[in-house]
């Protein structure tokens, strides 16, 4: 567990230049980023009750990971959530947990120590005090003051290199309430123009300021089929950018024969991991090898990190396996995995038959009988059910 959790750290350092527990919680599935919005929104007293598990596991995750950041010397800063918006309660603290400790640590924020701002004779300007308080209000998802202070900076400083961008999002936000007329538009104006200006000018903090912008995307094509034609034209893909995992499922579920499908069965993988549901989310992916397995790479970048590590793996076997046995393969290598997926047999579809022998041979008996159809099965996949065999005896 520990180094799995400092391998997220690592990958957030990465990805963003620092490292938030917020980020860590999202990444390894203990948290849904609605429950968070209710939170910022101040509809929760706390957010530390909504996380998925024991807390004291989701405590020790961040213990590890608050030990693992001090070991490579990061910069701690104390962060403070405020409700968002313009409401009365916008200056308000919000309380990650009641436990004191537990709340101290998600306050925490580590970057690298060159991430440190560089002071110059500009620091104090008219202009940067005016950007940066534009960028604030965008991630607090406050439209009247983003706009006033955006007036300010026309006014101050009409040459300034951000200021077309950040009108741009200033005008997005501001027409967040506005109805949809055309989904395939306001598609491509997001992947296009918003997405990339807001990484640009709000860096780690973009997710935040373009959740409702997807999931106003979401709302406009809930009525729409997927069509394969446009795969991206669907609320599935527009739920995953918002990271509502629930519309996801939803939104792939009642389309029909979904399964025929690799683009709805692998969104439907993903929102079912985040959302705890293991067994789904693996008969997902084991859908995916044995009736679509041009997609089945997708495991190693969409899957939760159990199955990424098992993808990898199975990709540097010698002899190498078809990608159709990476499921019986998974069970032979780890038969512990057949207890934690029952009832798998109820989810999948179709399986073929070197997944029906093999569960047959590792939960009946592992009789003449039973290996001599695995052989005839996958006699590439009985080697490797061989060597396993007779690695666990030597040990």
């Amino acid at each position: 567990m520990e180094q799995e959790i400092q391998q997220t750290v690592d990958q957030l350092l990465m990805e963003q230049g620092s490292y938030t527990p917020l980020e860590l919680l999202l990444a390894e599935g203990r948290l849904l980023y609605c429950d968070y919005e209710s939170w910022r929104s101040g509809k929760l007293s706390d957010l530390a009750s909504t996380l998925f598990g024991d807390p004291k596991e989701c405590q020790q995750l961040l213990y590890i990971a608050n030990s693992y950041a001090n070991k490579l010397h990061l910069v701690a800063e104390t962060l403070h959530y405020s409700v968002w918006g313009d409401s009365s309660d916008r200056d308000k603290a919000l309380r990650f947990s009641l436990n004191t400790s537990f709340n101290h640590l998600f306050h925490t924020r580590y970057r690298q120590a060159s991430d440190t701002p560089q002071l110059d004779l500009f620091m104090d300007s008219t202009s940067t005090v005016l950007t940066n308080g534009i960028t604030q209000a965008l991630i607090k998802r406050n439209p009247p003051e983003a706009r006033r202070l955006l007036d300010q900076l026309f006014d101050a400083d009409p040459g300034n290199s951000q200021l077309g961008g950040l009108e741009q999002l200033v005008e997005a936000i501001e027409q967040l309430t506005e109805p949809v007329d055309d989904p395939a538009d306001l598609l491509k104006h997001l992947q296009q123009v918003v997405s990339p200006l807001a990484v640009d000018l709000l860096a780690s903090n973009s997710q935040h300021f373009l959740t409702p912008h997807w999931h106003r995307l979401t709302l406009a094509l809930n009525k729409y089929p997927f069509d394969t034609t446009a795969p991206q034209l669907h609320s599935s893909y527009s739920a995953i950018r918002a990271l509502n995992w629930q519309q996801v499922k939803r939104s792939v579920e009642k389309e029909r024969r979904w399964q025929q499908h690799p683009d709805l069965i692998r969104r439907h993988a993903q929102a079912c991991g985040h959302l705890q549901q293991q067994i789904e989310a693996s008969a997902d992916w084991f859908l995916l090898c044995w009736h679509h397995p041009n997609h089945a790479d997708n495991i190693k970048l969409e899957a939760k990190r159990e199955w990424r590590q098992r993808w990898r793996a199975f990709t540097e076997l010698e002899p190498e396996l078809t990608i159709q046995a990476f499921p019986a393969w998974a069970i032979i290598n780890e038969p512990g995995l057949i207890k934690q997926l029952s009832g798998i047999e109820e989810a999948v579809i179709e399986p073929p038959e070197v997944w029906r022998v093999t569960l047959k041979l590792l939960k009946n008996s592992d009789s003449v009988e039973n290996r001599m159809a695995l052989k005839e099965s996958d006699p590439v996949l009985f080697q490797h059910y061989l060597m396993r065999i007779n690695t666990t005896s030597h040990l």
